[in-house]
């Protein structure tokens, strides 16, 4: 599975997709726009998670109005954050499983 996480807060609604939000989640191998792969505000990162665990970080459940996500990832949790700050160096960034789930924190 491959995510596009936002690494940039694109505003201060709280409707407004954060930091550490996932996107969207497409299939391995998955066409991305070269906006996908270029964009520093947005990384993309390869993952062999579960279906609940895709679901879960698109879920936005309970929250009405908006695309406020209930899951993020922390990147400070991640064995190198560096990778999820300024110009991107990856074009796509590899987790394992357990990477993935140790850095997935529910918002408050």
């Amino acid at each position: 599975m491959e995510f596009l996480v936002r690494v940039v807060d694109k505003g201060v609604a709280v409707t407004c997709s954060k930091r550490g939000d996932v996107l969207s989640a497409c299939p391995d191998g998955w066409a991305w726009s070269p906006e996908e792969l270029t964009n520093d505000a947005w990384r993309i990162v390869s993952v062999n998670v579960l279906q609940s665990t895709v679901e879960a970080f698109l879920s936005n459940a309970g929250f009405v109005g908006g695309r406020r996500r209930e899951w993020m990832l922390d990147f400070s949790l991640l064995p190198d954050p560096s990778l999820f700050t300024g110009v991107r160096t990856l074009p796509i960034i590899p987790l394992t499983r357990k990477q993935c789930t140790d850095a997935a924190v529910k918002k408050p």
